[in-house]
């Protein structure tokens, strides 16, 4: 995910105080930090970037079918 999508995802308006100063460049500190974190314990990982809720929750059900199989 990049940085426009994050940042419309978790707002800067609301109260998140890891993103309270510079929430740009504290995001990207954060998921550099914890990128391997989120890989190690995924099931499936889908692309979410321009996506509607539906199409990232039929890309999800296809990944983990998909992993079944």
């Amino acid at each position: 995910m990049n940085v426009t999508e994050a940042i419309k995802r978790v707002g800067l308006n609301t109260a998140r105080p890891l993103l309270a100063v510079n929430p740009r460049q504290q995001w990207k500190q954060l998921m550099e930090a914890r990128r391997h974190l989120y890989a190690e314990v995924a099931d499936a990982v889908v692309e979410t970037d321009d996506r509607t809720p539906e199409e990232v929750a039929q890309a999800v059900l296809d990944a983990l079918e998909l992993k079944e199989a």
